[in-house]
C-alpha cells in the first residue's frame, strides 16, 4: 500500500502552495492560493484556515483510492508555532496518520529544493531575505548554525522591512535637507497614497501604523529607484546586501568551512530584485567565502518540502523518484 506525503509552502509574498505526492514521486495534487499568506504569516492569524484551503485544493478532483498523509514538511517562516495544534482542526486532522509527523523548517527545505536532493554531505548556507531575514548553515558533517532572524524591532537587515523603513527614513532626511535629494520621497508618496511624508512617521508601528506587509512591499520601489541611478537607493541596497554577505561569512566562519566548497542558497523575494543588491552581495561573498557558489534553485521550496517528507518517511529517494516527481509537477512549479 502506497504512503503519501505533503509539502506545504506558505509564502509571505502572497502565494501558498500545497503539494501531495506518493512515495514513488507521483504527484497526487497541487493546490495554490494567490494573494494569501502574507497577513496570516505576519500577524499569526487565520493560519489554520489558510492551510485547510491549500490542502483541500491539492485534493480537489482526486479520484484515486483513499489515503492519509504519513509525513508533512512545511516551508513556514514563522518561528514558535505549535504545528500539531495548528493542524488539529475538524477538517485537517483526518488527513494525517499522526499530527506529530508535521514539522516546519524554511531554511533546510529551501536547501533541499535548491539542490534537488538531500543536503547531507554538503556544506550549505541558506539566506532568507523576504519580509524578514535570517541565515542557516549546515556543514557536511551535520553541524548546523543559524544567525539573524531576531525580528524587525531588534535589527534584522537585508530584508524588505529593513530596506523599506530605512528608505523612508532617508526620504524624510532628504526632505529636511540632511542628505542629498532622492527619488525615494516621491515614490513613497505615490506608493502609500499620501500627500506629505510626515504621515509616514508611524509606518514602522505594527499596531497603529501601516501594515507590515504593505510597508515591506515598498522595497520594490527602492530597487526601482536604484535601477534609475538614485544614489541614495543604491547606497542603501549596497549596505543591506553587504549585511547578507556578512551573515553568510559569519555562518561559514562559525562552522569552520571557509576553505571548503559551500553552496549558498538565496531564498525569499528580495533576491528577485537583482541589480545592485545581488551584484554587491556576490562581490562581498567572494571576499568572505572564496569557495562559495551561489546556487540557482533546481526546485521550488514546496518540492523541497515534499522531498524532505519523503526522506523522513524512510523512502529511498533515488534518481527515478526525483525524475518522476519532476516530470509530474504542475506547470506552475516546473518552471525553475
Amino acid at each position: 500500500m502506497l504512503r503519501y506525503v505533503l509539502g506545504l509552502k506558505v509564502g509571505a509574498g502572497g502565494k501558498t502552495d500545497a503539494l501531495i505526492a506518493d512515495e514513488t514521486g507521483g504527484i497526487v495534487g497541487h493546490g495554490r492560493l494567490q494573494g494569501a499568506g502574507s497577513e496570516a504569516l505576519v500577524e499569526h492569524t487565520d493560519l489554520r484556515a489558510l492551510l485547510e484551503e491549500a490542502i483541500l485544493g491539492a485534493t480537489h478532483g482526486y479520484e484515486g483510492p483513499a489515503f492519509r498523509l504519513s509525513k508533512a514538511r512545511i516551508h513556514l517562516p514563522v518561528p514558535g508555532l505549535d504545528l500539531p495544534q495548528l493542524l488539529n482542526g475538524p477538517i485537517l486532522k483526518d488527513f494525517f496518520e499522526s499530527l506529530e509527523d508535521c514539522q516546519a523548517n524554511r531554511c533546510s527545505i529551501a536547501a533541499t529544493g535548491a539542490l534537488g536532493k538531500s543536503y547531507a554531505g554538503y556544506n550549505v548556507v541558506t539566506l532568507v531575505a523576504g519580509i524578514g531575514s535570517m541565515g542557516w548553515a549546515c556543514a557536511s558533517d551535520g553541524r548546523t548554525a543559524d544567525a539573524g532572524g531576531w525580528g524587525a524591532a531588534l535589527g534584522d537587515r537585508g530584508c524588505g522591512h529593513s530596506i523599506a523603513t530605512r528608505a523612508i527614513g532617508y526620504a524624510l532626511q532628504a526632505q529636511d535637507g540632511l542628505i542629498e535629494p532622492t527619488s525615494l520621497a516621491q515614490r513613497a508618496l505615490d506608493y502609500f497614497g499620501l500627500e506629505q511624508l510626515g504621515d509616514l512617521r508611524a509606518a514602522p508601528d505594527r499596531k497603529t501604523g501601516i501594515p507590515r506587509i504593505l510597508l515591506s512591499g515598498f522595497a520594490k520601489e527602492v530597487f526601482a529607484s536604484a535601477a534609475g541611478a538614485d544614489l541614495v537607493a543604491i547606497r542603501l541596497l549596497n549596505e543591506e546586501a553587504d549585511y547578507m554577505a556578512r551573515l553568510a561569512g559569519a555562518l561559514v566562519g562559525r562552522l569552520g568551512i571557509r576553505d571548503n566548497q559551500v553552496y549558498v542558497i538565496p531564498s525569499g523575494g528580495i533576491w528577485r530584485g537583482e541589480g545592485e543588491f545581488v551584484k554587491t552581495f556576490t562581490s562581498r561573498l567572494a571576499e568572505l567565502a572564496p569557495k562559495a557558489t551561489i546556487l540557482k534553485p533546481r526546485f521550488d521550496p514546496v518540492v523541497g518540502a515534499v522531498l524532505e517528507a519523503l526522506y523522513a518517511l524512510g523512502v529511498n529517494v533515488s534518481s527515478d523518484v526525483i525524475c518522476r516527481l519532476r516530470d509530474s509537477l504542475p506547470d506552475q512549479l516546473s518552471a525553475q
